[in-house]
């Protein structure tokens, strides 16, 4: 069947491999279980001289040794695969060899010599263009004196970091027992008292230790008891200011500590915020303090505004829910005063929402005479774009006069987000009709008052939903303003680059991969930071791609961001030529520096390396 197959689809001369990343082979490299290793090794019949190209932004994903997957894939037999890796792996062990850097010039032209050898071994079938090689990249690390390959890329300046000695007693009880409740899910031979000694000195910190009597015992549990002994205890300590159920998220110290960052971002009027996270209930809490965060601070400063939907979806608990988050604000207390001053927060809330009215009621009818003459017939869609058009222009002071051109550009990425949707005429009927449902429900979200400040996108958003709040987000002054997205759902084939440079990780991937992608998703050719960078390189004030990382200090939390850290480190070396990361690198010498940085494996296209094809004739052999 497999041969008849193959002989039915005809002989190919060029094997096209797009996302050659994925799918990767698993232990035993000759296997063929999966679905596109089948495909090459066991269906396509490739023709005398047939060549593959393989296409992918990450070959290397979790270590060194991904490079041999990927190799595999274009073809490569075993002897000429076995020497390229051979060099592959020296270069690997740079860094944990130089993880301080060179102490001598002989180390320089140890790491000059590996470097080489790197680029000897992979020239001839890896072509690669970097993002530091562009016009614009060449200017941004002139001007600012960077040495590494994304000088435009700013980490954790300042941090958003939750310090243990910050915490009160109650949040670092439930934190330990949150620690040990993992440890006890953990399938290990290990007792309880060696997992818990183990743990103390991993995570640097001391754990619930209980008198000898009862560790005997507890080591006797079982591991689903553990579990839930552990779990009592979590949640015997876990704070609740007041609160029920995941409502207790929203003052976490880790929500409090992304909202701080984010606050900053807003005071600051830069742009807006790209949040990525794992995990549905976090990102739910940080977005609804978000949204509740804003309504305070809008209706203390006498704005017009309405309720989000985080406090109208809760009646009864409203008043709760914002005294809790007040409590968490850095500007609390002023946003106390300014209720006290105008006799209740009620009051301050019926006075912003009678303005809101007065005044959407008054550019409405600008709106809507821009939208006859755009001839917007849907009614989902001139409800939405009309929303949008209002919220621009509460937000930047202007009336509803020459709205004609901010239409027309938001109706075109609208468009365009049901373009990418499908090709042919079946599938843009659908795309269209898919645009339209997310219309509709985007329409009926914020029917009821205005569209949340910060948005969540995870995976029970619709496809067609996720190019609408991608259109509304690339539209500078239409919300929302922070966009949370699940990391699974939004790392690839989102563009978010429009009216973005800043981005929060809640929680970091594993995948340092993953996380390039993810940062992709705004540092892309004529992205905001792009332009924010040519209008401010001649001031002085150069503007940068910010990134904070949630971290909680003294927990494994910690531990991960440091692991992944290292790791990040590896795939700078391995996809964009970074021998050495770039805070070493400001340490050496300077002729050292420029010895190394002329040694970094480039793969240019205009160098004299080809693209990343080999002749297929084993692979032909072995499907034979």
């Amino acid at each position: 069947f497999r041969t008849l197959l193959g002989r039915l689809l005809g002989q190919f001369d060029l094997i096209v491999i797009d996302e050659a990343h994925k799918s990767r082979d698993g232990a035993d490299e000759t296997r063929s279980t999966k679905r596109l290793s089948f495909l090459l090794e066991e269906i396509l019949q490739p023709a005398a001289g047939c060549r593959r190209l393989a296409l992918t932004a990450t070959p290397v994903q979790l270590g060194a040794s991904d490079w041999g997957s990927t190799l595999r894939r274009i073809g490569l037999g075993k002897p000429d695969l076995d020497r390229r890796l051979a060099a592959i792996q020296g270069f690997d062990e740079l860094h944990r060899k130089f993880r301080s850097g060179p102490a001598s010039e002989a180390d320089v032209e140890e790491i000059v010599g590996v470097a080489e050898r790197f680029q000897g071994a992979l020239a001839d079938v890896v072509v690669r263009r970097r993002w530091v090689d562009q016009g614009i990249m060449r200017q941004a690390a002139d001007i600012l004196q960077e040495p590494g390959t994304h000088p435009h890329r700013r980490w954790d300046v300042p941090p958003a970091e939750v310090a243990w000695s910050a915490l009160d007693v109650a949040y670092r009880m439930a934190f330990l027992a949150a620690e040990g409740r993992s440890l006890a899910s953990v399938d290990t031979d290990l007792g309880l008292v060696e997992r818990h000694r183990a743990a103390r000195h991993a995570q640097a910190m001391d754990v619930l230790d209980q008198p000898g009597q009862d560790d005997e015992l507890t080591t006797q549990l079982s591991e689903t008891a553990r579990h839930t002994y552990w779990g009592r205890v979590q949640a015997a300590w876990w704070p609740t200011a007041g609160l029920e159920g995941d409502d207790t998220l929203i003052v976490h110290p880790r929500i409090v500590a992304a909202c701080d960052w984010i606050d900053d971002v807003v005071v600051r009027d830069v742009g807006k915020v790209l949040v990525f996270g794992s995990y549905n209930r976090p990102l739910k809490a940080l977005s609804d303090a978000l949204n509740i965060r804003c309504f305070l601070r809008e209706v203390a400063a006498g704005k017009p505004t309405k309720p989000p939907n985080a406090l109208r979806q809760r009646e009864g608990a409203q008043d709760r829910l914002m005294d809790a988050v007040l409590q968490c604000m850095r500007d609390g207390s002023e946003i106390r005063q300014a209720v006290a001053l105008a006799g209740g927060l009620n009051a301050l809330i019926q006075a912003s929402v009678r303005l809101y009215d007065i005044r959407s009621d008054g550019l409405g009818r600008d709106v809507t005479d821009a939208l006859q003459e755009a001839d917007v017939r849907d009614a989902h869609l001139r409800n939405v774009v009309r929303l949008a058009a209002l919220e621009r222009m509460i937000a930047s002071g202007s009336d509803g006069k020459g709205m004609r051109p901010f239409i027309d550009s938001l109706l075109t990425a609208l468009s365009a987000s049901a373009k990418e949707s499908g090709d042919d005429d079946d599938e843009a009927q659908a795309a269209d009709d898919m645009l339209l449902e997310a219309l509709r429900m985007e329409e009926e979200l914020s029917q009821v008052g205005r569209s949340d400040f910060a948005r969540l996108l995870n995976g029970k958003s619709s496809h067609a939903t996720r190019h609408v709040l991608q259109a509304l987000f690339n539209t500078p002054l239409v919300r929302p303003q922070i966009l949370l997205a699940q990391s699974r759902v939004a790392s690839e084939g989102l563009n978010l680059h429009r009216a973005c440079r800043h981005v929060v990780f809640l929680h970091l991937d594993w995948n340092p991969a993953v996380i390039e992608q993810q940062l992709g998703r705004v540092d892309r050719v004529d992205s905001y930071w792009h332009q924010t960078f040519k209008a401010a390189k001649d001031a002085g004030d150069l503007p940068r791609i910010e990134i904070a990382t949630v971290v909680l200090n003294g927990t494994s939390d910690a531990s991960k961001r440091d692991h992944i850290v290292k790791r990040q480190r590896m795939l700078g070396a391995h996809l964009f030529g970074e021998i050495l990361p770039s805070d070493l690198m400001k340490k050496l010498k300077p002729e050292w520096r420029d010895r190394i940085h002329a040694a970094s494996p480039s793969f240019s296209p205009t160098g004299t390396s080809q693209l990343m094809v080999a002749p297929s004739h084993k692979v032909r052999e072995d499907a034979n």
